[in-house]
């Protein structure tokens, strides 16, 4: 009897295990299941830098700009490696932690070709584009570098913002009346075309217009719509056999040459121009420290990786090396380089070094 009741109670306890060893992996199942569509439902946050380290990185760049000896590396590693967006954030975050503008800071602390650049990269990049319009309009700089890298290939958006803000920077004058004392004539009106149409001339075959003096390449420009004149660029195109080179070197010269070349040649090859100019900035009499800057400032659709890749190609060399060998060593030349010349990855901070 005894073993009877013994055996019942094994057996009960045997199916208790058993049920609760179902109810177990049943409930961790459910959760399983839980989670997974808990998952796949949220977004994975997004973990941008610097937004994502924000303290951190204004809690450096603070210590790196008031240390005894600031550190301008630490703080161009920082800084380059973040958006626009990314950069107002910092702004903020840096004002409300200690009371004073990052920019400001920044201008007190470097000086010279850095703290210009620092001064360029944390504006809008419309209004640092106005100044550089009006300070080359003003100074009569014959090369117009500023002007024909900006207006000549920018979009609508950004035109429309360089000419609101424009008059700030100009003595309350419009960008249409400061283009009205270029010269030569032929270039001023090119100028003024490319701001009131506010769209770049694609290019590609240029034959039909070898024949064609300045002003009648103005009127027809003005005259014409863009379908009717990419329609009869491809229609005369490929009968002739001239090169490019060729057609722009006999017919035009100067500011317009240089201006109507790079309408002509962006619309064939973004990272060309940009490894082209930017091996004419370094590599010329005197360095172009202006044109540098402000090409490494502009939006671009192709990468600084492709850009790279493209002047290496041409010039057979890289074109940190380059910067390298024209550059003197400074904070300048470090921020160059990580502007045009290195993969945009967030800083290790194990290897800031703020001592």
């Amino acid at each position: 009897m005894l073993y009877i009741i013994y055996k019942d109670k094994k057996s009960c306890d045997i199916t208790v295990k058993m049920y609760l060893l179902w109810f177990t992996v049943a409930l961790m199942a459910l959760i399983s299941s839980v989670s997974l569509i808990t998952y796949e439902s949220t977004p994975e946050p997004e973990l941008n830098f610097p937004s994502a380290l924000i303290d951190f990185d204004v809690r450096y760049l603070h210590r790196a700009t008031n240390a005894s000896d600031p550190n301008g590396r630490i703080v161009s590693t920082i800084l380059t490696s973040t958006t626009a967006e990314e950069r107002e954030q910092l702004e903020e975050k840096y004002f409300s932690t200690y009371n004073v503008s990052l920019l400001e800071d920044l201008k007190n602390t470097f000086s010279g070709k850095f703290q210009y650049a620092l001064d360029a990269f944390m504006k809008p990049l419309h209004k640092f584009y106005a100044q550089e319009i009006s300070q080359c309009i003003h100074n009569n700089n014959t090369q117009h570098n500023a002007l024909i890298d900006s207006l000549c290939i920018f979009d609508d958006p950004l035109l429309n913002n360089i000419i609101q803000v424009y008059p700030q920077y100009a003595n309350k004058k419009c960008l249409k009346d400061d283009l009205n004392i270029l010269q030569p004539e032929n270039f001023q009106k090119l100028m003024l075309l490319c701001v009131s149409k506010r769209k770049t001339y694609i290019m590609k075959q240029i034959g039909p217009l070898k024949s064609l003096k300045g002003d009648e390449l103005m009127m027809y420009l003005s005259e014409n719509s863009d379908e009717k004149f990419f329609q009869l660029i491809l229609s005369f195109g490929n009968k002739t056999k001239e090169t490019l080179d060729d057609i722009m070197s006999q017919k035009y010269e100067g500011a317009f040459q240089r201006a109507l070349g790079t309408i002509i040649e962006y619309s064939q090859s973004e990272k060309l121009y940009f490894a082209r100019r930017l091996h004419e900035s370094l590599t010329g009499s005197e360095v172009d420290y202006n044109s540098l800057l402000h090409l490494a400032l502009m939006e671009r659709t192709v990468s600084s990786q492709q850009i790279c890749n493209t002047y290496s190609y041409i010039y057979k060399e890289d074109l940190a090396h380059t910067i390298e060998k024209k550059i003197p060593f400074g904070n300048f030349r470090f921020f160059l380089v990580n502007l045009l010349a290195k993969k945009k990855l967030p800083p290790i901070r194990d290897e800031l070094d703020l001592e």
